[in-house]
């Protein structure tokens, strides 16, 4: 088992690194902080603490989906599904996903799936599902040309599928 501080380390670096902890290690950070700091900082420290924790640790599907690509980067299936999972954390619907507005909630999560999107994109061209949430993830940025680049794309893609499926 590692120092403390080595995991003291890893949390404070950017939370690229610092979502892979998980969440006993996170406490035992806690625990080291709360005891080093003066009493007046306690709660505060408390505060941030569980919020990194509930607003930025990966979910059970994410580090599926992570694995599934380090063990074949070239599956897109894991991508797109792993994009989505960013998705879940990085956008929230006002009513229903059908039929509400979706609303940025973490550029963080967003920026992560949008990549994994792209990737989606490059491996399997002709599935039309990954262009639909790049054309949600536009919205939701305001980059309006974008997205309706993305929707048309998603149009000519749907109607392909169609076509072929009635033949």
């Amino acid at each position: 088992m590692r120092p403390l501080e080595n995991w003291v380390g890893r949390a404070s670096r950017p939370p690229r690194l610092a979502i892979r902890l998980r969440p006993d290690v996170l406490w035992r950070v806690f625990e080291h902080l709360f005891e080093v700091s003066n009493i007046l900082m306690r709660p505060y420290l408390l505060i941030i603490t569980l919020v990194f924790c509930l607003s930025s640790c990966a979910t059970p599907e994410m580090v599926k989906y992570e694995k599934r690509i380090k063990e074949n980067p070239q599956d897109s299936q894991a991508h797109y599904r792993l994009a989505l999972a960013y998705l879940k954390k990085g956008i929230s619907w006002e009513v229903h996903e059908e039929v509400g507005v979706p609303v940025l909630k973490s550029r963080w999560w967003v920026r992560k799936a949008k990549r994994h999107l792209d990737k989606t994109v490059k491996l399997n061209p002709f599935d039309p599902e990954p262009h639909y949430w790049l054309k949600v993830i536009y919205n939701v940025r305001g980059k309006y040309p974008a997205a309706d680049r993305e929707r048309e794309l998603y149009a000519r893609l749907k109607g392909l599928e169609k076509r072929s499926s009635h033949k």
